[in-house]
């Protein structure tokens, strides 16, 4: 009898482990640091900036900025998400062509 409940145990412990390191591979995410002010978050590069140094686009959506020749609208867009980590703010990079 103790056998077949070893058996068991072993069973729901390798279950357990396989749920586990699925959950931990599925939710981890990976961060590297390039530099001083740059990281790259889940292969995502972002620039990190002082408080005082933000660029004009922080912190909107979009912006109305008028109409143009054919008399369609036009908007600015601004970087809304951001996080703060060890004194930075962090904004996702403009795209390097």
């Amino acid at each position: 009898m103790s056998g077949i409940l070893d058996l068991i145990k072993s069973i729901i412990q390798y279950i357990i482990r396989i749920k586990y390191d699925n959950i931990i591979n599925n939710n981890m995410k990976t961060i590297k640091f390039k530099g001083k002010n740059t990281i790259f978050l889940n292969g995502i590069e972002y620039k990190g900036y002082n408080v005082g140094d933000l660029p004009n686009s922080f912190g909107f959506k979009s912006m109305f900025s008028g109409y143009d020749e054919d008399g369609n609208e036009q908007y600015r867009f601004g970087k809304d998400n951001w996080f703060n980590y060890k004194g930075l703010t962090f904004i996702e990079a403009p795209q390097k062509w």
